[in-house]
């Protein structure tokens, strides 16, 4: 009896301590909490309307502040020392002389931004905050960033937009606002097509279901740009901007592209030897073509006639064709069997023409990596002209002939003209500066030789007069 009175006793006592206890020291809430008094005064619209003047830089008030949740930075290298924010009434891009600046202003956190010795401008009608530079306005320099830029709660909802129409999105409510656009495609999705190229910022293109188009514009230090965009239908997110009247799209990493294919691409990472295996590997985009790569072939193009330019040269093997462009004019004539090393150089394309480029994929390949071995001859293919519409890709850079053709156009060979046969037409293109431009071409049935060829659609070239027979 009596350990149960002490028992009763005991805990009456806790009871009692613990409520004399002090219960202010709360724990902070896991958010953090916003800068102590600090009040926004001014929505982001409200400044924007009331200072913007595109092409000039407008100070703002020294009393004014704004706030709005970080909805883009510079976490995955897409937005470079810049940060956006959002509030209910729109978007303003924050431009700070900082990089790293998402590990203290993640995506979700409130700022306020203290405008007092700021301005707003413009860049290509993209409104901006900055310190003052002429006109415009320059990043604000990294000591002064934490005097105008007080860090509020962090985890706060992200404000987001939906649309399935482009064409809803205005360069000027709708700038620097976050958005989701559903039921979308990228034009050049599916296949081996990077974000971004390598050695600059690269625009893509997204459709919507209403056929309305947007740039996804995509810098080269971003940390996916190399990755390989997606096919079929999604959504995706991305702040909405503009350069003057274009519209832009920049999403901030792979977690904003949803719901799409993974994108195909035939795997070139071992030495190609045949011009099929070469040519099939451009899916889209420059490729760097792997070392211990050569390929050898009989020359098909007719320099002596000026039918082609200087420094292209265009060579088939039993398995296809391809164009050579070399960095000076290249000294290969017809029916030569040239022999190149094509290590390390540049799988490209020109107006949908597969080609082989020097290293950096701007100039064409050394002389010095070529080397002729022999003479040879090629069959030309027999075809009509819808089978090379049909077969373009396969049979580009190879010979072919076609019988019982008629030639139209302005009376000679200059310039385009088109073929037709029983099956279709075909347009024909001859440089005004060949030997044979100013011709009169046959106005009756013809059988002609000629290199299939791409400027965005099939084409036919010749190679001098006599590729057009009776």
């Amino acid at each position: 009896m009596k350990n149960i009175i002490k028992k009763i006793t005991l805990l009456l006592m806790l009871t009692v301590i613990s409520s004399c206890v002090d219960q202010d020291f709360d724990e902070p809430p896991l958010n953090g909490s916003d800068p102590a008094g600090v009040t926004a005064n001014w929505t982001i619209m409200a400044l924007r309307d009331s200072f913007y003047q595109a092409g000039q830089a407008t100070a703002l008030p020294a009393n004014a502040i704004i706030q709005g949740i970080v909805v883009s930075n510079d976490e995955q290298g897409n937005f470079y020392k810049g940060i956006v924010i959002q509030d209910a009434t729109g978007g303003i891009l924050i431009r700070v002389d900082r990089t790293d600046t998402y590990a203290l202003m993640p995506v979700g956190r409130r700022l306020f931004i203290k405008c007092g010795g700021l301005f707003i401008s413009d860049y290509g009608d993209l409104a901006q905050i900055g310190v003052l530079n002429g006109n415009g306005v320059e990043r604000i320099p990294d000591l002064l960033i934490d005097q105008y830029l007080l860090r509020g709660q962090w985890g706060l909802p992200v404000p987001l937009e939906v649309t399935d129409a482009i064409s809803s999105l205005d360069n000027q409510l709708d700038q620097n606002k976050l958005f989701r656009l559903d039921n979308v495609t990228f034009a050049e999705g599916g296949g081996c097509t990077p974000w971004s190229e390598p050695t600059t910022t690269t625009n893509r293109t997204l459709t919507d279901s209403h056929g309305e188009s947007i740039v996804v514009r995509t810098s080269n230090f971003s940390t996916f740009a190399p990755n390989y965009i997606p096919g079929g239908t999604g959504s995706v997110v991305g702040v909405f901007q503009n350069y003057n009247s274009t519209k832009q799209f920049i999403i901030r990493d792979l977690r904003d592209v949803i719901g799409f294919s993974p994108a195909s691409c035939v795997a070139f990472t071992t030495p190609v030897h045949t011009i099929l295996d070469l040519s099939t590997k451009y899916q889209g985009s420059d490729r760097t073509i792997p070392a211990g790569s050569d390929i050898e072939g009989i020359v098909i193009s007719d320099l002596s006639n000026l039918n082609i330019t200087a420094n292209n040269v265009v060579i088939q093997d039993a398995t296809g064709g391809i164009v050579v462009r070399f960095n000076t004019a290249n000294p290969y004539t017809l029916g030569q069997k040239v022999h190149f090393n094509i290590s390390n150089q540049t799988l490209t394309s020109y107006n949908g023409l597969v080609e082989v480029l020097g290293v950096d994929g701007s100039t064409g390949l050394d002389i010095s990596l070529s080397t002729v071995t022999g003479t040879g001859t090629i069959t030309p293919r027999i075809a009509t002209l819808q089978d090379i519409v049909a077969n373009k890709d396969l049979w580009e850079s190879t010979l072919v002939q076609i019988s019982g053709v008629t030639i139209s156009g302005a009376g000679t060979y200059s310039g385009n003209t088109t073929l037709t046969d029983a099956t279709g037409t075909l347009p024909m293109y001859t440089r005004t500066s060949s030997t044979f431009s100013a011709i009169a071409y046959p106005t009756t049935p013809v059988t002609i030789t000629g290199i299939v060829s791409d400027f965005n659609a099939a084409q036919l070239n010749i190679r001098n007069a006599n590729d057009v027979q009776p």
